[in-house]
């Protein structure tokens, strides 16, 4: 099988060089295991995803769902971005940067931690018992895990892609294990939601903190405790997370927005319509996380010449698996989620989001150059244009307002990125 892979690639390997004018072999041996840790991840969502929608009623789901937003929320608050540039400061040679930025992360933990047990005492209040404890459970659990991810930055940094997709992948599988065990228990049980939902947290957290700590830890071991911290890597990492904060916020907005002008049944038509097409935006998100490392070396000139083409080009190609998703989503849907066909129109309106999914690397090009100023601009614009869209639309039109709000916010997010790329890199010179 490996040889086979291996002919094919090296006769297509000139052709992609030719036309993408890049190093394919780069990319070929960089996203190999990138992809294929995320077709395992694609199977495991697929599968969990099948058994949520056969064995949670959407109530219990919505709800779930909604709970997991609430979260995330409160991590917002931990400053995930502090560490924007800690891949490509990791990349430089500066690894200290890294177990700096982990204790960092760890003592905002408990930030988090306090945001949560105040949403949990004032879903008391609101009589709302399933999410109140659901989200008193996860406080504790606020610290570590807001340290996710610490071996998926060192990995990525080193460019050792295989050993980060082997422990992304055991995380998926473990995870997902448990989440089947305790759909089907929910199942068979039928506890009431103020018992299932914080049960179902507690199982989540407690699986997923473990095993990533465990897999951080040992990152953490490669990097001596003298090794060097990047000069002025806080002072943008500050920047970077005051202006992520809002676009952080926006991003997470729709569930809380769509749960509080509608219910948990109609969350989880919407979630089962995203979701699908979010697991294909991650294998992107993936390939595009192998980046960093190569235009971290790269001068701004440069890719000021060389890069838009690929980007346009990469986008026409995208429309192949857009429109094959697009028409094939009713038979998806019809086999695997029965029960939420009425999905199926918003799955497909969302796909067309994956087109401009290649602009999103103009705007690493602006994180990798420390453009501070275009960062701001960016994220605070861009969240302000979901925000609007997401509250005006959901409002007027329910789950096609939220959808359609997503669409439109996702292409104009697309054009701005171009917008302050080309005006970082206008008459930069090409480099001899």
């Amino acid at each position: 099988m490996r040889y086979l892979f291996e002919t094919i690639f090296n006769r297509v390997k000139g052709p992609l060089e030719r036309f993408f004018k890049t190093d394919i072999d780069y990319l070929g041996r960089s996203s190999t295991w990138t992809l294929a840790g995320n077709i395992v991840g694609m199977a495991v969502a697929l599968v969990l995803s099948f058994v949520y929608a056969r064995y949670l009623t959407k109530e219990f789901y919505g709800t779930y769902t909604y709970v997991q937003n609430l979260i995330n929320i409160a991590l917002i608050f931990t400053l995930p971005a502090l560490g924007t540039s800690v891949p490509y400061a990791v990349a430089r040679g500066a690894a200290g940067t890294l177990r700096y930025f982990t204790r960092i992360r760890f003592l905002l933990g408990f930030v988090g931690t306090i945001i949560l047990l105040g949403m949990g005492i004032y879903f008391l209040g609101e009589n709302n018992d399933p999410v109140a404890w659901a989200l008193i459970i996860a406080s504790f659990f606020i610290p570590l895990y807001a340290t996710r991810g610490i071996f998926v930055t060192y990995w990525n940094a080193q460019k050792a892609f295989k050993k980060r997709v082997t422990y992304t992948t055991i995380v998926k599988i473990i995870t997902g294990i448990g989440l089947t065990g305790m759909a089907l228990l929910m199942y068979f049980w039928r506890p009431p939601l103020t018992i299932g939902i914080p049960l179902f947290i507690l199982v989540y957290l407690t699986l997923l903190t473990t095993i990533e700590w465990v897999f951080s830890r040992r990152a953490l071991k490669h990097i001596s405790h003298d090794a060097p911290v990047e000069k002025d890597a806080l002072t943008n990492g500050t920047h970077y997370a005051a202006m992520s904060f809002l676009p952080s916020l926006a991003y997470r907005l729709d569930i809380p927005i769509l749960f509080a002008f509608l219910d948990p049944t109609a969350v989880a038509v919407y979630t089962f319509a995203t979701t699908p097409v979010r697991q294909l935006r991650s294998i992107l998100k993936s390939i595009s996380g192998i980046i960093p490392p190569k235009i971290a070396t790269k001068p701004l000139r440069d890719l000021a010449h060389t890069l838009p083409p690929k980007i346009f080009k990469s986008s026409l190609i995208l429309i192949i698996p857009t429109l094959t998703y697009v028409l094939l989503a009713p038979w998806f849907f019809s086999i695997l989620y029965p029960r939420y066909m009425e999905s199926v129109i918003f799955t497909q309106i969302f796909a067309l989001s994956i087109i401009v999914y290649p602009f999103i690397v103009f705007s690493q090009v602006l994180t990798s150059s420390n453009s501070i100023r275009l960062k701001y601009i960016e994220n605070i614009v861009g969240a302000i244009i979901r925000i609007v869209l997401l509250y005006t639309l959901t409002s007027l039109y329910g789950i096609l307002g939220a959808i359609l709000a997503l669409v439109i916010s996702i292409y104009a997010t697309a054009l701005l990125h171009l917008v302050l790329f080309t005006f970082a890199t206008y008459k930069l010179p090409i480099s001899r």
